[in-house]
């Protein structure tokens, strides 16, 4: 999160509206002469500082003679003073059309041209070899002037000497210097200049504005005001000291009077960008920010490359969240300063907020690699790794920065963030309890502390924090939405719907509830509302893709494929930057067989994300579905590189090189894996086993799993694996004695289903069973056991123990609206009977309208039971495109058509099913097929 920066208003234009002078003495002229008495008039005028006043009296010479060559030369000097390159140089053009040699304004054009920023051009007319002496001071001072531009520092600082060298009585050289040896940090020596040049004239602007900043910056604002004073005393109209003395009055929050200096400069030169700069600086501070753009607009780009300009255009433009606008100006502030730890920190967090997270990083590194960030620098770098998923380097850092500031509560809360995120929860909870012992009412620490206690499974503790949260910040909606999180995790989830629904009475633009909301009426299967809480979410913001990528979710569910990818395909073109609904859109175009989409999908994420883990997994998994081998391996070894010190990424790439008939290469991937430090050898073992197997080489793969028995000795690893082994080979009745031992082990759910399958493959149905509802005895709630008996029972046609079963799995939380349970139920109702059957079809099929075994079902039962035919061939015609291959689906529709008075069509849906050799249908499907030919 941005803190609220405060610019400093003093020191901000002293460099900006800083001129540079030179000295000259007046020509011999017609003292008779109108023109030349006014520019004698003029030049007096311009020796005593007062350039308006010599403006004035140079623009009468200019209009008696206008070829007065010293009129124009001494015109563009005036120009200079008040910063105009553009008029100086038009001048100086001027002057050497009236007669005046090109070599005695060769510096002055060089200095007309570092005022547009012109650098290259003004060095060529700055060679040392083409300046006449009595000029190589301002020249050289000049030269400085570009290489400090340049960031050229020590040549800068020779430049600087070489003038003073030169001219070491010359105030325009004292002056210039001592303004770079005070932007150099060299504040002592910057001074002993400004003395200087007051001792030889105590009233001397620009000496006495120069001696005001060196006080300012040493001494602090209100001992500065005297030298401004005064500098406004020898010149009451002086721009640069009403700038500066404004910027300190506003430093010192006496608005007032800050005001009615930039309203004086505004009367002499209307808009001048530098008042409207520092009066948007006070409306920032006053927190009226659409003021301060509105000021910062009239600037009218003139103060495109001031950087104190671009830092407070950058924060205006955050404060809008307008992220784009701000990381462009921030960036162009770290280019012009990229010294400044403020100005990356900015940048930092502008660049977080985009979700640039590399970008961040890259930013941040400099400051920490030279040992000068501080606590709030930390901060972000930590929360730039923790959005990379680094959680070892973001601990590392927000601990750095909680060192740094021990009493900033809200960095610790950050460090225990990523602890928990780590899943050092205890030392996360640790960190809170300290941050609430200082303050007992921190809600950033509560929210927090209610998190950890979440994730832990402690939702009784978590609700009561929650409620000491609405208890200390009854009208903040936030409590109410953590509380309804806690209740869902106790199964409450009527309770969580309420507080989720008064986070929203408390403010009904809180996302965060309403997408909460959303997730509860679609997990209790009431998708339709739960979609009207998600397009609520996108009238507020069009650009939320979290809303989008749920919205696909709930169009999954509906089995409605095409809406699935076209909310995907919005998600994905909020942010290219967003990786995450680019994936699912990948992976929506495999799920809809879309597969040179998805290629393609996976290319452009691989151009954008070359090194992203997730990326290259995602591409994987395209280029496994496609068929394209070679890939896989490929990007699996990219990612390998990506990630060396993880083992999953090995394992992928060994049965990538397995499937490329690269054995030896799979095997090596795997034993390099168990050279790793801090690996857990047993998956890898398991899978050793697996790979031998599947060359048939048993006694290798026996000698793996007795490692892997040796290694885990109370487990039932090593027996599950061979077990498993020898199933994958359609070796079953070799299996069950391994999975038999397993069992005995520990009889856990995976040893259950493999034994289970293993009895289906010998023909044991019964024992199948038996052993499910053994393992299932014993862990009564849990579901996936619980469906599987229910399958197998379909399978075996026991229609009355598989209703059993269903019935009782829709008992069990957010189980009850399943359209998975719903559709098996009615199909198991039908087959016995019950009359029941169509009106839970008819409810499966309100749940999931487009899943094409829900359409075939329902449609089939109407069917059936006489109903609604037309409803039913419609029904039936879609669940015949969603499962082309499925025979049964073909025959079901060839009854629809049937009795629709469709032969022809029924009789191509029957001769398209008896294509495949065997299925349920078959014997009905051949006798319907032979009645309709013979009628």
């Amino acid at each position: 999160m941005l803190n609220k920066t405060f610019l400093k208003l003093a020191a901000a234009t002293l460099a900006l509206a800083a001129p540079i002078g030179v000295a000259v003495s007046p020509a011999h002229a017609d003292a008779r002469s109108e023109s030349n008495d006014a520019y004698v008039q003029g030049f007096r005028l311009f020796q005593a500082g007062d350039y308006r006043g010599a403006r004035i009296q140079l623009m009468k010479a200019l209009k008696a003679n206008p070829n007065n060559g010293l009129a124009r030369l001494l015109q563009a000097r005036v120009a200079l003073e008040f910063g105009s390159g553009i008029q100086a140089q038009t001048e100086l053009e001027r002057a050497m059309q009236a007669g005046i040699p090109s070599a005695k304004v060769r510096h002055l054009r060089a200095h007309a041209l570092v005022l547009q920023r012109k650098f290259g051009e003004a060095m060529d007319l700055l060679d040392a070899r083409t300046i006449e002496p009595q000029f190589a001071a301002y020249a050289a001072r000049l030269r400085g002037q570009i290489l400090t531009q340049q960031r050229n520092l020590p040549e800068a600082r020779a430049e600087f000497e070489r003038a003073l060298r030169i001219a070491p009585k010359d105030t325009e050289t004292l002056v210039d210097t001592a303004r770079f040896y005070a932007s150099d940090g060299k504040l002592k020596e910057a001074s002993a200049l400004a003395d200087q040049v007051l001792a030889v004239k105590p009233t001397n602007v620009k000496g006495l504005m120069l001696k005001g900043d060196l006080v300012r910056r040493s001494q602090g604002l209100e001992p500065s005001l005297t030298y401004f004073n005064r500098a406004l005393e020898v010149d009451p109209n002086n721009i640069e000291a009403l700038l500066e003395r404004a910027a300190t009055l506003g430093d010192l929050k006496r608005e007032d009077q800050a005001r009615a200096d930039l309203k004086r400069i505004n009367g002499l030169v209307p808009d001048h960008p530098l008042a409207l700069y520092l009066e948007a600086v006070l409306e920032t501070r006053a927190g009226q920010y659409e003021k301060a753009r509105q000021l910062m607009t009239r600037t009218k780009s003139l103060l495109s490359n001031y950087v104190p300009a671009l830092m407070l255009q950058g924060m205006l433009a955050y404060q809008a969240n307008d992220v784009a606008q701000a990381t462009d100006y921030f960036g162009k502030v770290v280019g012009a300063s990229p010294q400044s730890v403020l100005a990356r920190k900015l940048y930092a967090a502008s660049q977080l907020k985009a979700n640039d997270t590399r970008g961040a990083i890259e930013t941040l590194k400099p400051i920490v690699d030279s040992g000068s960030a501080d606590g709030r620098t930390y901060a972000l770098y930590g929360a730039a790794f923790a959005r990379e998923g680094k959680m070892a380097e973001a601990q590392q850092y927000l601990q750095k920065a909680v060192t740094e500031a021990p009493k900033a509560g809200e960095l610790k809360t950050q460090l225990a963030m990523t602890q928990l995120l780590q899943g050092n929860a205890e030392s996360a909870e640790e960190g809170l309890m300290d941050v609430l012992k200082d303050d007992s009412k921190s809600l950033q620490a509560l929210m927090v502390l209610t998190l950890i206690q979440i994730r832990d499974r402690e939702f009784d503790k978590a609700l009561v924090t929650s409620n000491r949260i609405i208890t200390l910040y009854p009208n903040l909606p936030v409590g109410y939405n953590i509380r309804g999180g806690a209740e869902l995790g106790l199964g409450q989830t009527k309770k969580a719907e309420a507080s989720f629904r008064t986070a929203l009475e408390k403010k009904s633009d809180y996302t965060e509830a309403r997408r909460n909301l959303a997730q509860v009426l679609i997990a209790t299967n009431r998708i339709p509302e739960g979609e009207r809480e998600l397009k609520q979410l996108l009238e507020y913001n069009k650009r939320d893709g979290r809303a989008l990528t749920l919205l696909a979710v709930t169009a999954a569910r509906r089995g409605d494929a095409t809406a699935r990818v076209e909310w995907l395909r919005q998600a994905a073109a909020i942010d290219a930057k967003q990786l995450g609904p680019r994936i699912q859109l990948a992976d929506a175009y495999l799920d809809t067989n879309q597969n040179k989409r998805a290629l393609d999908e996976v290319a452009s994420i691989l151009r954008d994300f070359p090194e992203q883990p997730q990326a290259l997994l995602a591409a994987a998994r395209v280029y496994e579905a496609a068929g394209q081998k070679n890939q896989v391996e490929s990007v699996l070894n990219r990612l390998v590189t990506a990630q060396p010190d993880s083992p999953q990424p090995r394992v992928m790439l060994a049965r990538a090189q397995e499937a490329n008939k690269k054995v030896a290469a799979a095997r090596a991937t795997y034993q390099r894996i168990l050279t790793m430090p801090r690996v857990d050898p047993t998956p890898v073992y398991s899978e050793l086993v697996f790979l031998e197997a599947r060359q048939n080489d048993w006694n290798a793969a026996k000698q793996w799993a007795e490692r892997l028995r040796k290694q885990a000795p109370k487990e039932n690893y090593a027996d599950l694996a061979l077990g498993r082994a020898y199933l994958g080979r359609n070796q079953a009745a070799a299996a069950i004695p391994y999975l038999e031992a397993a069992r005995k082990t520990k009889f856990n759910l995976a040893a259950a289903r493999a034994l289970s399958q293993a009895y289906v493959q010998t023909g044991k149905p019964a024992q199948a069973v038996t052993m499910m509802q053994a393992y299932q005895k014993a862990n009564p709630r849990d579901a996936i056991a619980l469906a599987a008996i229910a399958e197998l029972q379909m399978q075996q046609r026991q229609y009355k123990a598989a209703i059993a079963n269903y019935e009782a799995l829709r008992k069990l939380p957010n189980a009850d609206q399943s359209v998975t349970v719903l559709n098996n139920l009615a199909w198991a109702y039908a087959m016995s009977g019950d009359k029941r059957a169509l009106a839970t079809a008819k409810q499966a099929y309100a749940v999931g309208p487009n899943v094409p075994a829900v359409q075939d079902t329902y449609g089939w039962l109407l069917i059936r039971n006489k109903g609604d035919r037309k409803l039913a061939l419609s029904l039936l015609q879609k669940a015949a495109a969603g499962s082309p291959e499925d025979p049964d689906v073909r025959f079901h529709l060839a009854v629809a058509y049937t009795m629709n008075g469709q032969r022809g069509k029924a009789v191509e849906a029957l001769e398209t099913a008896l294509k495949s050799p065997k299925f349920d249908s078959r014997p009905a499907a051949q006798k319907l097929l032979t009645s309709l030919k013979g009628s």
